[in-house]
């Protein structure tokens, strides 16, 4: 609901700009209200993924802690959400090419790399963290995921290092 956001946002300043993307409808409300002050932020009503359409989203009632893209209709309060790739965004100048990423997207980590091809290698592109949900991914029969992300990392250039157990920092000087 926009903590990292402001943060971020305080960090760049009046000549950076923040793009938040928030998928949940009910996350979204909430998170624009807590923004609203700020003029360095921008609010996307949409997930990243490695495809452009729209998924199933799960609103769980933990203040959005673990509301996530599921593959299937799991019943409960899922809703149908926008996903966008990265790449799109660039190609229709919807965005900038950001300097810094951060993702955390409750097992969709390597989705959202597939979404960024052109992306990852640009140097401009300095630093990605992620949150890795190693159970999420596993439960998605995609285990290797967290090997695949480092390699895919690696690959566009990155220095990769954990931060704990389950974030990664990759980052190119």
């Amino acid at each position: 609901v926009g903590l990292y956001t402001k943060q971020f946002a305080d960090i760049v300043g009046d000549s950076g700009k923040v793009i938040a993307f928030e998928p949940s409808p009910t996350n979204r409300k909430q998170l624009e209200t807590n923004l609203e002050a700020l003029k360095n932020v921008q609010v996307v009503p949409a997930g990243l993924s490695g495809e452009t359409g729209t998924m199933k989203f799960l609103e769980v009632d933990d203040g959005g802690v673990t509301s996530r893209i599921v593959t299937e209709d799991s019943g409960g309060n899922c809703v149908d959400v926008e996903v966008v790739t990265a790449d799109g965004l660039l190609a229709e100048d919807r965005a900038p090419v950001p300097n810094f990423m951060k993702i955390d997207t409750e097992g969709f980590e390597l989705d959202v790399l597939n979404g960024m091809t052109d992306l990852l290698p640009n140097k401009e592109l300095k630093a990605v963290c992620i949150e890795v949900h190693f159970g999420r991914l596993s439960e998605r029969g995609m285990a290797n995921a967290p090997r695949e992300i480092e390699q895919r990392l690696t690959d566009a250039g990155f220095e990769i290092s954990w931060a704990d157990a389950s974030h990664i920092i990759a980052s190119r000087k």
